[in-house]
Protein backbone atom coordinates (compact mmCIF):
# COMPACT_ATOMS: atom_id res chain seq x y z
CA UNK A 1 0.00 0.00 0.00
CA UNK A 2 1.40 3.38 -1.21
CA UNK A 3 -0.01 6.41 1.13
CA UNK A 4 0.47 9.62 -0.32
CA UNK A 5 0.45 13.19 2.13
CA UNK A 6 0.67 16.54 1.53
CA UNK A 7 2.41 18.61 4.06
CA UNK A 8 3.23 22.12 2.88
CA UNK A 9 5.91 22.19 0.03
CA UNK A 10 6.87 18.35 0.86
CA UNK A 11 5.47 15.15 -0.65
CA UNK A 12 5.61 11.94 1.67
CA UNK A 13 5.17 9.02 0.28
CA UNK A 14 4.88 5.85 3.10
CA UNK A 15 5.36 1.85 1.85
CA UNK A 16 3.48 -0.13 4.45
CA UNK A 17 3.31 -3.34 4.32
CA UNK A 18 -0.33 -5.94 4.42
CA UNK A 19 -0.44 -7.69 7.74
CA UNK A 20 -2.11 -10.65 6.05
CA UNK A 21 -3.24 -12.12 9.73
CA UNK A 22 -5.31 -8.89 10.24
CA UNK A 23 -5.82 -8.16 6.84
CA UNK A 24 -4.91 -4.26 7.78
CA UNK A 25 -1.95 -1.79 6.91
CA UNK A 26 1.00 -2.18 9.61
CA UNK A 27 3.76 0.51 10.42
CA UNK A 28 6.37 -2.00 9.89
CA UNK A 29 9.12 -2.79 7.04
CA UNK A 30 8.39 0.89 5.61
CA UNK A 31 10.17 2.41 3.15
CA UNK A 32 9.85 6.36 3.31
CA UNK A 33 10.62 9.11 0.05
CA UNK A 34 10.58 12.28 0.95
CA UNK A 35 10.13 14.72 -2.52
CA UNK A 36 10.76 18.18 -2.04
CA UNK A 37 8.94 19.75 -5.47
CA UNK A 38 10.53 22.91 -5.05
CA UNK A 39 14.24 20.99 -5.13
CA UNK A 40 13.68 19.86 -8.57
CA UNK A 41 16.87 19.90 -10.47
CA UNK A 42 16.50 21.39 -14.34
CA UNK A 43 18.28 19.70 -16.78
CA UNK A 44 18.57 21.48 -20.24
CA UNK A 45 19.14 18.02 -23.25
CA UNK A 46 20.00 19.11 -26.48
CA UNK A 47 18.93 15.71 -28.60
CA UNK A 48 21.47 15.17 -31.77
CA UNK A 49 19.25 16.59 -34.10
CA UNK A 50 19.37 20.07 -31.74
CA UNK A 51 16.13 19.66 -30.36
CA UNK A 52 16.03 21.20 -26.97
CA UNK A 53 13.96 19.91 -23.86
CA UNK A 54 14.41 21.17 -20.59
CA UNK A 55 13.31 18.40 -17.73
CA UNK A 56 13.28 18.31 -14.28
CA UNK A 57 14.88 15.28 -12.19
CA UNK A 58 15.38 14.58 -7.86
CA UNK A 59 18.17 15.12 -6.03
CA UNK A 60 19.94 11.89 -5.55
CA UNK A 61 18.71 9.61 -8.45
CA UNK A 62 20.59 9.41 -11.42
CA UNK A 63 21.00 10.79 -14.53
CA UNK A 64 19.64 8.35 -16.95
CA UNK A 65 16.16 8.50 -14.98
CA UNK A 66 15.46 11.51 -16.18
CA UNK A 67 16.81 11.77 -19.69
CA UNK A 68 15.35 7.87 -19.99
CA UNK A 69 12.15 8.66 -19.26
CA UNK A 70 12.17 11.66 -21.71
CA UNK A 71 12.82 8.70 -24.39
CA UNK A 72 16.20 10.37 -24.82
CA UNK A 73 18.11 7.48 -24.21
CA UNK A 74 17.37 3.72 -23.72
CA UNK A 75 19.23 2.82 -20.74
CA UNK A 76 19.54 -0.67 -22.05
CA UNK A 77 21.55 -1.89 -19.18
CA UNK A 78 19.74 -0.29 -15.92
CA UNK A 79 22.46 1.94 -14.70
CA UNK A 80 25.28 -0.41 -14.47
CA UNK A 81 27.62 0.94 -16.98
CA UNK A 82 27.27 -2.39 -19.55
CA UNK A 83 25.54 -0.95 -22.67
CA UNK A 84 26.78 2.43 -23.51
CA UNK A 85 23.19 3.21 -24.57
CA UNK A 86 23.22 6.47 -21.91
CA UNK A 87 26.09 8.14 -23.84
CA UNK A 88 25.49 12.16 -23.41
CA UNK A 89 28.04 14.80 -23.92
CA UNK A 90 28.28 16.85 -21.04
CA UNK A 91 28.67 20.60 -22.21
CA UNK A 92 32.05 21.99 -21.40
CA UNK A 93 30.72 24.57 -18.80
CA UNK A 94 30.08 21.93 -16.10
CA UNK A 95 32.01 18.81 -17.22
CA UNK A 96 33.90 19.25 -14.23
CA UNK A 97 31.19 19.60 -12.12
CA UNK A 98 30.14 16.11 -12.79
CA UNK A 99 32.79 13.96 -10.95
CA UNK A 100 35.22 11.77 -12.70
CA UNK A 101 34.48 8.89 -14.69
CA UNK A 102 34.23 5.61 -12.83
CA UNK A 103 36.39 2.85 -14.08
CA UNK A 104 33.96 1.07 -15.50
CA UNK A 105 32.42 3.79 -17.24
CA UNK A 106 35.98 4.54 -18.77
CA UNK A 107 36.37 0.95 -20.13
CA UNK A 108 32.43 1.14 -21.99
CA UNK A 109 33.47 4.59 -23.59
CA UNK A 110 37.20 2.95 -24.48
CA UNK A 111 34.19 0.18 -26.23
CA UNK A 112 32.59 2.99 -27.86
CA UNK A 113 35.14 4.66 -29.87
CA UNK A 114 34.85 2.31 -32.66
CA UNK A 115 31.18 3.35 -32.90
CA UNK A 116 30.16 6.39 -32.20
CA UNK A 117 32.45 9.87 -31.25
CA UNK A 118 33.74 9.76 -27.52
CA UNK A 119 35.01 13.13 -26.55
CA UNK A 120 36.70 14.44 -23.91
CA UNK A 121 33.09 15.46 -22.26
CA UNK A 122 31.78 11.78 -23.02
CA UNK A 123 29.60 10.57 -20.18
CA UNK A 124 27.60 8.11 -19.59
CA UNK A 125 24.55 9.60 -17.77
CA UNK A 126 23.89 6.34 -15.73
CA UNK A 127 26.92 6.97 -13.92
CA UNK A 128 26.16 10.70 -12.98
CA UNK A 129 24.31 10.74 -9.03
CA UNK A 130 22.28 14.51 -9.37
CA UNK A 131 23.27 16.75 -6.62
CA UNK A 132 21.09 20.43 -6.02
CA UNK A 133 24.20 22.30 -7.48
CA UNK A 134 23.87 20.44 -11.02
CA UNK A 135 20.80 22.54 -11.38
CA UNK A 136 21.02 23.52 -14.70
CA UNK A 137 22.67 20.87 -15.88
CA UNK A 138 23.17 21.40 -19.81
CA UNK A 139 24.04 18.54 -22.19
CA UNK A 140 23.83 16.51 -25.53
CA UNK A 141 22.33 12.95 -25.99
CA UNK A 142 25.31 11.07 -28.17
CA UNK A 143 24.33 9.63 -31.48
CA UNK A 144 22.75 5.62 -30.53
CA UNK A 145 24.53 2.40 -31.51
Amino acid sequence: MITKIANDRKLFFEYVSENTYYNKPVNTNFIRYIIDRQKMIKIHVTDPDGTKKELAATPGSQLMNAIRDAGFVEGTCGGMASCGTCHVYIDQDWNSRTGERTEDEGYMLESLEEFVEVKTTSRLCCQIILEEDHDGLSLTVGPQI
